[in-house]
């Protein structure tokens, strides 16, 4: 037997009371969520829960993602949520979770399987924080507390955030004025104002018991929009002097290039050939090369003088540092211990400094490459460089610790040509939120993905979409700033995520003991 809200109980089957005030009650037997979709209804979760996330794939249609959030406040303040209805909201965006996890390896049709789960989890936890949590004003702040919660726990337990999930923020990537608040309070902050903003909207439209305190948190929310921008677009929390220097992205799919060779020596000569190549007529001060590697690195400096010679070669034609990939071993000890993935940095005096990837690939990279906890800068005459390779980047932790240790730019080199190009909205959300949190500069370059600079408000100054070929060149400005959210923003997250944990306890006690 089936227990619920509202039932009446018979010998075979459990009706469940229809809550939107007739005498309808609908059948769940067995497959309770299959019979629901009986009820018309469950097709407008189904759509509002698509508009969420399909600003993922088209951007076009990002504003959609604001309609289903209002959706879903609008259901709240009616109180017409449950888990059924929850499911069927949140199952589209679950199964992007479940395609998240295909690119390791998952055949297609148990990516939907493990979508269909997923959304069978996050509906049941979704109804527990907003049907059984006791605060006063909860159809206020509880759809809010209910999707940071997701987007907190997704990103910081260790089990589950080694797995791509797509943000939340995903579709509105490029919508930096709503954005700028993360400078202030982060992006899991930034996620439960935005849902708090629209929900607080559709509640001095439907609630007139609370008109005052709809419009005060709107006001609030409304004051921190406009204050978080003149912070971000401003020189109020620049501490010296910004040094203008000329930064070149390259993105080009080298992997797909007719001809190139099977041996790795052989493709290490093809790749570096044909980046070269794209440099030819590009003038630049630093030149950022894609997550492609361009030969080795043999720390007993006996098998790679070839890579090594012919990078300090490139870097004295071009007059600038070049930032590539090598892969880092020891041709006297082998093993897992001594072979990273590296990112070194070549001047026309030679080698100046290197990053290794401290966010390595669960089921394939971290078999193979040692994982890097090194977060330092490397010094050059252009300033402080803090330097990423691929996921790097969407770790909000690593540009954080790097921003902490002086850098004044990021150059991220990146390969997303798996779940970057299927829903690229999701990679291109991270170097603007990195670079909005952190008040600092983010240059992307992408060898399938999506190649982007980005200056320290947010603003997406140039970018290459998907699949396309070329050379990005823009000036950035390198200098000391101070990130809001590094002081003090981030505390607040953890406050409200004990917060809401604390709450959690509660309601499990007074429920369940």
């Amino acid at each position: 037997m089936i227990k619920c809200k509202n039932t009446i109980k018979s010998t075979n089957k459990v009706y469940l009371f229809n809550r939107w005030g007739d005498n309808r009650m609908v059948s769940i037997t067995g497959f309770k969520r299959l019979n629901a979709l009986k009820n018309k209804e469950m097709y407008g979760y189904m759509l509002a829960g698509t508009s969420l996330i399909i600003g993922t794939i088209f951007n076009q249609l990002s504003f959609l993602f604001y309609f289903a959030i209002a959706f879903l406040g609008w259901k709240n303040h009616k109180k017409e949520l449950d888990e059924i209805q929850l499911y069927y909201f949140i199952m589209p965006y679950s199964i992007i979770i479940g395609f998240s996890v295909w690119n390791y390896g998952v055949a297609h049709f148990v990516a939907v399987v493990i979508g269909i789960l997923i959304a069978i989890v996050f509906s049941k936890v979704m109804k527990g924080l907003i049907n059984y949590i006791d605060i006063k004003f909860g159809i206020i702040f509880l759809l809010p507390i209910t999707f940071f919660t997701l987007s907190y726990s997704f990103d910081k337990l260790p089990a589950l955030n080694v797995i791509e999930i797509p943000s939340i923020l995903a579709p509105i990537y490029n919508h930096t004025p709503i954005l700028r608040i993360a400078s202030v309070i982060g992006v899991y902050l930034t996620i439960f104002t935005i849902v708090l903003l629209i929900n607080s909207i559709i509640g001095l439209i439907l609630d007139k018991s609370n008109t005052k305190i709809y419009k005060a948190i709107i006001a609030i929310i409304i004051l921190l929009i406009i204050s978080s921008n003149v912070l971000s677009t401003g020189d109020m929390l620049v501490i010296e002097e910004s040094k203008p220097i000329n930064v070149a992205a390259i993105q080009g799919d080298v992997v797909s290039v007719e001809g190139r060779p099977l041996v790795l020596g052989e493709r290490f000569d093809f790749d570096f050939n044909h980046y070269k190549n794209m440099l030819s007529n590009v003038e630049a001060d630093i030149f950022v090369f894609p997550q492609v590697p361009l030969g080795i690195y043999d720390i007993e400096n006996r098998a790679d003088h070839l890579y090594r010679q012919r990078l300090i070669s490139l870097a004295n034609e071009k007059n600038g540092i070049l930032v590539g990939l090598l892969i880092e071993s020891s041709s006297i000890y082998g093993g897992k211990r001594h072979k990273f993935i590296s990112a070194y940095l070549v001047s026309p005096e030679g080698f100046i400094g290197k990053s290794s990837k401290r966010n390595l690939n669960f089921f394939t990279q971290s078999i193979i490459f040692s994982q890097s906890d090194n977060y330092s800068t490397v010094f050059s005459d252009y300033g402080e460089l803090g330097v990423t390779i691929s996921d790097d980047i969407r770790d909000l932790n690593t540009v954080r610790l790097l921003k902490k240790n002086g850098a004044e730019v990021i150059l991220s080199t990146s390969n997303d040509d798996n779940f970057g190009v299927t829903f690229p909205a999701n990679y291109n959300l991270f170097p603007v939120i990195n670079a909005i949190q952190y008040n600092i500069p983010v240059v992307v370059a992408n060898q399938d993905g999506t190649s982007m600079v980005v200056d320290k408000s947010g603003k997406i100054i140039s970018q290459l979409d998907v699949k396309e070929k070329g050379v990005l060149v823009n000036e950035v400005k390198v200098q000391k700033t101070i990130s809001i959210y590094s002081l003090f923003g981030r505390y607040l997250e953890l406050l409200l995520a004990i917060f809401i944990a604390v709450l959690v306890i509660k309601s499990i006690r007074r429920y369940y003991f």
